[in-house]
């Protein structure tokens, strides 16, 4: 967070995004990784649903602003209050979406705990928590570069005691940055089972375009209907349709 930022820029809605945009991250065939045809896990259900959730909805909401503003019985701003209307009752289809795919995050990172296997489980031995402790405060003495170049020393030799030393320790007690910590972590679990790990790497990718999707679409009905709407449409759209300036 910025500490420099005053309240007003932390209140600050997210900025507007554009229709193309939104539409591209709602094609859901365009983003599904071509290793996860024909998965059947119920992290890749989960994220191709909420994915799909996004673009009917998205399509929806279109399919009824073309129908709105085509309505003889609407004026400009009659068009709008009915779009906004059937935003409020539907929209919050895709909470339900979003919350599930904030779930997958945890579910995802634990599959990759299990491939690390007793790499990434923090020891019951008193001796041996001491052990990992004074490596850990090892290289937090060394500069930077050092140490970066001793962690992946250690990480191609396949050192399980310094391993386990970076694993199973927030960055802060070994220097070590997010960056490389979350490198190490996925080299190590790609090693162990690369078959497994290639897989939920691409659930990883699923996860993210539907999280895209979600939100693109989340933020683009509000702002689309929201108070600067009519100026929004006239930038961007012609004729009573709403259809899109080419």
């Amino acid at each position: 967070m910025d500490p420099n930022a005053n309240d007003d820029t932390l209140k600050m809605p997210p900025m507007p995004i554009a229709e193309d945009a939104v539409e591209l991250r709602c094609n859901v065939e365009f983003h599904w990784p071509e290793v996860l045809d024909g998965d059947d896990s119920t992290s890749g259900f989960i994220i191709r649903k909420a994915h799909e959730a996004a673009r009917d909805l998205f399509a929806q909401y279109r399919a009824t602003r073309s129908l709105n503003g085509k309505d003889t019985r609407f004026t400009s701003e009659g068009a709008l209050e009915a779009d906004r209307a059937w935003v409020s009752e539907n929209l919050p289809r895709l909470a339900k979406h979003a919350e599930a795919l904030g779930r997958e995050v945890e579910s995802l990172n634990r599959a990759l705990e299990r491939m690390m296997g007793d790499l990434a489980k923090r020891p019951d031995d008193p001796i041996e928590f001491q052990e990992l402790k004074e490596t850990r405060d090892w290289l937090r003495t060394l500069p930077e570069k050092d140490r970066t170049f001793m962690v992946e020393s250690l990480v191609n030799k396949g050192d399980t005691k310094a391993l386990r030393a970076v694993l199973t320790a927030p960055s802060y007690l070994t220097g070590v940055n997010d960056q490389m910590l979350a490198f190490i972590r996925e080299d190590v679990a790609r090693k162990a089972n690369p078959e497994k790990f290639a897989k939920v790497e691409a659930l990883k990718k699923a996860h993210e375009a539907a999280a895209k999707a979600v939100e693109g679409v989340q933020r683009f009905l509000a702002h689309d209907t929201g108070p600067d709407g009519l100026q929004r449409r006239a930038a961007a759209y012609r004729g009573p349709g709403l259809r899109r300036v080419s």
